[in-house]
């Protein structure tokens, strides 16, 4: 069998982005197109998965990649990536698919993280994976933090809006929709409240069965 090193290696790109963002894969694409070139490699395709989380391996672009890796042709000998993160981030997963990828020769590249030797190889995979493990959680501390922000200035955070508002397209940095009251919606709210607690003048307080009748509103648009 001819080694590697003494063939024209043939190199396929993995490109991913959490949010759905073109342009960053476009220069991940192009990082690695240079990369490949300055080592003579053969850059023969590229898998890109756009507003997908590295945390989770069930990405359809990456499984397709691990699928032709491991298929009985062997079509390409080299994963390149910008960093480790790119391909997975968390060490057991990133341990994993690399195992899988050895297993089939293919070897998993890092522009950022490449080093020389096998040990060191997998001794900066195993630092690089515990990194993007607590980078996961602080992003993940970030968003959160970020939506409950977001319902103090009034924003919707986009989920289902509240009933008795409308939601309104506001320039804030980036454009947000603001929750502001819906007038009829909003006046069924008062009269829920007001027939709940005193009745409509004829009648003592209604259960919800009742002000929904009144209403004609059907059971599943209750408060």
């Amino acid at each position: 069998m001819v080694a590697h090193d003494e063939m024209k290696t043939r190199a396929v790109a993995y490109l991913r982005n959490a949010c759905a963002d073109d342009l960053k894969l476009v220069d991940q694409r192009a990082q690695i197109e240079q990369f490949c070139a300055a080592r003579g490699w053969q850059f023969i395709a590229e898998y890109a998965d756009s507003g997908c989380s590295g945390t989770d391996g069930k990405r359809p672009q990456f499984q397709r990649m691990i699928a032709r890796a491991v298929d009985i042709d062997h079509s390409f000998d080299v994963v390149v990536v910008t960093t480790n993160s790119r391909f997975f981030r968390g060490m057991r997963g990133l341990n994993r698919y690399v195992q899988v990828l050895e297993c089939a020769e293919v070897r998993l590249v890092s522009i950022s993280e490449g080093v020389a030797g096998a040990q060191d190889r997998t001794t900066m995979r195993r630092l690089m994976g515990k990194f993007g493990e607590y980078l996961s959680r602080q992003d993940s501390l970030y968003i959160r933090a970020a939506l409950a922000m977001l319902p103090r200035g009034g924003y919707s955070t986009g989920s289902r809006r509240p009933y008795s508002t409308a939601t309104a397209v506001l320039p804030y940095g980036r454009t947000r929709q603001r929750l502001v009251a819906d007038l009829l919606e909003a006046k069924n709210v008062k009269l829920v409240f007001q027939l709940f607690l005193s009745g409509d003048g004829a009648t003592g307080p209604l259960g919800t069965k009742e002000i929904a009748k009144r209403l004609k509103l059907p059971m599943r648009r209750r408060l």
